[in-house]
């Protein structure tokens, strides 16, 4: 499953990044909450710099617990986003919109995934040039219900 998605993670985050610099890689974690259920999730998330100073484009792939996932909810997800964040020394707030999905199996059978839209924001606190702490929320948009994602995550910076 993971050997299908890294590839073609890749290729939309080169494709879509247009000229990659600034690279940062990091594991996240933390709590879904919808008003039916909620629970945890663990993923990876990349990040790289377009050539606009302060844009980054995002990719985020995240796994919930099996205990949460119900009809509604599909137990990994892929999102992609667009985040403006500008870097105020070791403080760097960030506010991100982007579009995901959640399923179950991967495929390019798109009719199979719960789709949403979300809008969030955070900020990565820098231990050193390289290694920064990650808050986040987001709040996600599907066509029948609302969820708000509240992680955190340690990041490399490439």
């Amino acid at each position: 499953m993971i050997k299908k998605i890294i590839p073609i993670m890749v290729m939309i985050f080169v494709l879509g990044s247009g000229y990659a610099f600034g690279l940062e890689v990091g594991l996240t974690g933390g709590a879904m909450s919808k008003k039916i259920d909620s629970g945890f999730h663990y993923g990876l998330a990349v990040t790289t710099g377009f050539m606009v100073p302060m844009v980054k484009f995002e990719i985020e792939l995240y796994k919930m617990k099996e205990n949460v996932a119900t009809v509604a909810a599909k137990e990994k997800a892929l999102c992609v986003g667009v985040k403006f964040r500008p870097k105020l020394g070791s403080f760097a707030p960030y506010a991100i919109v982007g579009v995901g999905g959640e399923f179950d199996k991967f495929g390019f059978d798109f009719g199979d995934y719960h789709k949403f839209t979300f809008i969030g924001g955070g900020c990565h606190f820098f231990l050193m040039d390289m290694l920064s702490i990650r808050a986040d929320i987001r709040a996600m948009h599907f066509k029948d219900m609302n969820k708000t994602r509240f992680s955190a995550g340690v990041f490399l910076h490439i």
